[in-house]
């Protein structure tokens, strides 16, 4: 089938709808232009099983169209990943406020490292004594989601990274509310060098760190941590971070543009890979 055909059979079929169902195609089209990943996955399913009907054996359908179909919707996406690259804005690093805190040079690996990930977050860490076993680099920070997904209000989140001057040190990381009822718990070997993330419900305005033993001996309490649901009436210094977009709509713009090149990528394919294989039947078939 060639793109000519394509274009011929669309003319056809759109001259057969009513008035009502060209309503609803043009509506059809307009939101698909706007929210285009959807429709794309769904049409990506449909094409997958089309294919049943093209093959023309179950043989050619796993050496031929399985491959085929699956390297071409690696490519368009490894292009849609790219343009999303390429059309995010982020804030740069040398934009990053870093913290007045004396930190180690590991400190401040962990430190740039989390708030590469938040759209913002409070500029000084919850940081353990030194003088302990262990350290632990402890931050709040806030998420508006993705790109396609923001949300009116900043998701509050608790990042930790705990390292341990000691190997094999059993340790064990408690979160409570203001309340003291327990949210959450961590194993300090299992997340040794790692950022943890923990999503703050709506709920919690406040949440207590507690690192004890095996024994349960408390070794560290950070107090209350207060968590701004609205950063808008936070006290406390807020700085924008790594996924900060000082634009969203015009980066939603460019990755949904981003979405329709990856499908029109992929269509091309297609229709390439069906045209070459219907000759190579007619060949070998003769």
């Amino acid at each position: 089938m060639r793109f000519k055909d394509i274009v011929e059979n669309i003319k056809v079929y759109w001259s057969k709808r009513s008035s009502t169902s060209r309503i609803g195609l043009v509506l059809f089209f307009v939101v698909y232009l706007i929210i285009p990943q959807p429709f794309i996955i769904v049409a990506g399913g449909m094409v997958l099983f089309a294919s049943f009907q093209v093959v023309k054996k179950v043989s050619h359908w796993f050496y031929i169209a399985i491959p085929a179909i699956m390297i071409i919707y690696a490519l368009g996406l490894s292009l849609f990943i790219l343009m999303l690259f390429l059309t995010t804005d982020s804030v740069t690093e040398d934009e990053y406020v870093i913290t007045e805190d004396p930190l180690t040079t590991r400190e401040e690996f962990f430190y740039k490292e989390m708030i590469y990930e938040l759209d913002f977050y409070q500029v000084d860490p919850i940081n353990t004594d030194h003088i302990l076993n262990f350290e632990m680099l402890s931050l709040v920070g806030y998420r508006r989601g993705y790109w396609f997904n923001r949300a009116p209000k900043d998701h509050a989140q608790l990042l930790m990274t705990p390292h341990s001057n000691l190997p094999d040190v059993e340790l064990e990381i408690y979160l409570y509310n203001q309340s003291g009822a327990e949210l959450a718990y961590y194993s300090f070997m299992d997340n040794i060098h790692e950022v943890i993330r923990y999503e703050v419900p709506e709920d919690i305005i406040s949440i207590i760190i507690q690192i004890e033993n095996i024994q349960g001996d408390i070794l560290y309490d950070s107090g209350e941590i207060a968590i701004y649901h609205d950063i808008d009436y936070n006290p406390n210094q807020i700085a924008k971070g790594g996924q900060y977009d000082p634009n969203p709509v015009a980066t939603y713009v460019l990755n949904a543009f981003a979405a329709h090149l990856g499908a029109l990528f992929i269509i091309t394919m297609l229709v390439s890979v069906n045209n070459t294989y219907q000759k190579w039947i007619k060949k070998v078939t003769k």
